[in-house]
């Protein structure tokens, strides 16, 4: 039987189903299988792998100096008429944000943000989570509606206050909805460190004209995935090799998605099809597609992107709960060790082998996702976003005060008379 946290969750469904008498009928794992790929499609049928898939709302952010961001809003949700009519006047929806990392965008996020919803139904949550991202300046759409020169003022401090805008206003505008609601921060690779920055430098009081402060009580939480200073500080050796690998063009968005699968990637085919093309761009004179950001022009800020990142994410206040997650290795520098054996961060590393598990300490959560040994890559959001998503709702369900997120527990016979006493309106 399979490690993963849907097994729990379903274990103890089926457990007070046992105690209960009853069967419910359940989705089955099969049915939302990672592992699983689309089938290919060619150029002409990629138009209808939209945002609107899963996203609601695809409004543009611009700032005070004119620069425009393309930002993804799935809304948050009720899973039961009865359950909305009788929190109407306190709602307390659960929202993620999701920064990107370098050379992605926004759409990354979009199978996450599908399993979200579905499994927070299928796992009998009142309500499902929010998800809200963006194109980082210079990335996605964002590059293309902005100004070239404006596109490539990567600087830390420059990504941070771009965050800072975006969060501002996008909290301005859940205020208007809401009584209250909290915000689960998620960011991959330098979204990731941006995000960890952000806070650190909030929480420091330092001046920050973008940000109000007082909106620090929404935010619950920071999630890493796939982020180590030091792994990361490293890594930016081979870069220049890898960015002079990478093809200057494709002739085709299936020849792009399958180049970026055989070279590892990316491994999930259903991910591809909405991320691989929309971080590219058709030349009107060759009508090839390149890549929309040319990474090699961002090197003079790569150091600081990553610097110090660990010693923020352990020092961030604890009245933020910290998740760090790793793809097939729990290599911790020494600032994130310290972190981990104080308790400071959760840390679960999703396996797609057998040799990890022999390795971690005993207080790392393991995941072993099992089949072939080459489908996780450095995107697990994009890979298993399914299994990350059962990760996060039980991150929320432990973390998380259950008036903003509660789940329907059939603790007891008199329980499940109750329920259904109230919706056929039966007076005792």
């Amino acid at each position: 039987m399979s490690q993963f946290h849907k097994n729990i969750f379903q274990n103890k469904l089926k457990q007070q189903e046992q105690k209960l008498g009853l069967n419910f009928n359940e989705s089955s794992e099969d049915s939302f299988d990672d592992d699983i790929p689309n089938h290919i499609v060619d150029d002409s049928e990629f138009d209808k792998f939209k945002w609107s898939d899963v996203f609601d709302n695809n409004d543009i952010y611009c700032n005070s100096d004119g620069y425009k961001f393309q930002t993804y809003f799935q809304y948050p949700t009720f899973n039961n008429e009865e359950e909305e009519e009788e929190e109407e006047e306190e709602e307390n929806p659960v929202i993620f944000i999701g920064h990107h990392g370098a050379g992605s965008n926004g759409l990354t996020f979009i199978e996450l943000a599908k399993y979200l919803k579905i499994q927070s139904k299928n796992l009998n949550y009142s309500k499902n989570p929010g998800f809200f991202t963006f194109d980082m300046r210079g990335h996605g759409k964002t590059n293309l509606i902005n100004n070239s020169n404006d596109n490539y003022n990567l600087s830390i401090e420059c990504l941070q206050n771009d965050f800072s805008f975006i969060l501002n206003n996008f909290i301005n505008l859940m205020i208007k909805k809401f009584k209250n609601f909290s915000i689960y921060l998620i960011g991959h690779s330098l979204g990731g460190s941006i995000l960890t920055k952000f806070l650190f430098n909030i929480q420091q009081q330092d001046n920050n004209s973008n940000f109000n402060p007082l909106y620090l009580k929404f935010i619950k939480s920071l999630i890493l995935i796939d982020i180590v200073e030091e792994t990361a500080i490293n890594s930016l050796n081979l870069m220049d090799n890898y960015l002079m690998n990478l093809p200057l063009s494709f002739p085709n968005l299936n020849f792009a998605i399958n180049w970026h699968i055989k070279n590892n990637l990316r491994f999930n085919l259903n991910s591809c099809n909405y991320t691989i093309p929309s971080i590219l761009f058709k030349d009107k004179i060759s009508n090839n597609y390149k890549f929309i950001i040319d990474l090699n022009l961002t090197k003079n800020y790569w150091l600081n992107w990553f610097k110090n990142l660990s010693n923020n994410f352990i020092l961030i206040n604890n009245s933020i709960s910290k998740l760090l997650i790793l793809a097939n290795n729990d290599y911790l520098d020494k600032n994130l060790i310290i972190g981990q054996m104080k308790g400071n961060f959760q840390l679960i590393v999703f396996t797609s082998n057998d040799l990890n598990k022999y390795i971690l300490s005993t207080i790392t959560t393991t995941i072993n996702i099992n089949k072939d040994s080459k489908k996780l890559s450095h995107f697990i959001q994009e890979d298993i976003p399914f299994k990350l998503s059962i990760t996060l709702l039980e991150f929320i369900e432990r973390n998380d005060n259950i008036s903003f997120h509660k789940k329907f527990e059939l603790n007891s016979k008199l329980d499940l008379i109750n329920k259904l006493n109230k919706k056929w309106n039966v007076k005792k």
